[in-house]
């Protein structure tokens, strides 16, 4: 299954490691193509994801989860993100880009 999770920490001094290390070490397939998104390929559905999580965040912090589709459109991400995009969705609508480096950071 596929998410994409959005978040936002409501206070300054705290950060969105805690976070980060947990998606990192819970998904093997996983690109951070934007600060505070991740777009995260594994077994877990969205409340595993979002009871998982829940812990770290504080009252003001946000925190978006939402199973993904079929297609994907890139456009000033890095190399490794669109290649990431590229892999896991095969059949999307990138294809129709003549230039398979669309998307690509130069």
């Amino acid at each position: 299954m596929i998410y994409v999770i959005a978040t936002r920490i409501g206070d300054e001094e705290r950060s969105l490691e805690a976070i980060d290390e947990w998606i990192r070490g819970n998904f093997q397939s996983w690109t951070h193509p934007i600060e505070n998104l991740w777009v995260v390929e594994g077994p877990y559905v969205a409340e595993q994801i979002h009871t998982s999580l829940a812990p770290m965040l504080g009252p003001r912090d946000r925190l978006l989860i939402i199973k993904g589709g079929t297609e994907a459109m890139w456009h000033g991400v890095s190399a490794d993100a669109a290649r990431w995009f590229a892999d896991l969705f095969p059949g999307s609508l990138s294809e129709r880009i003549p230039d398979d480096t669309e998307g690509l950071t130069r």
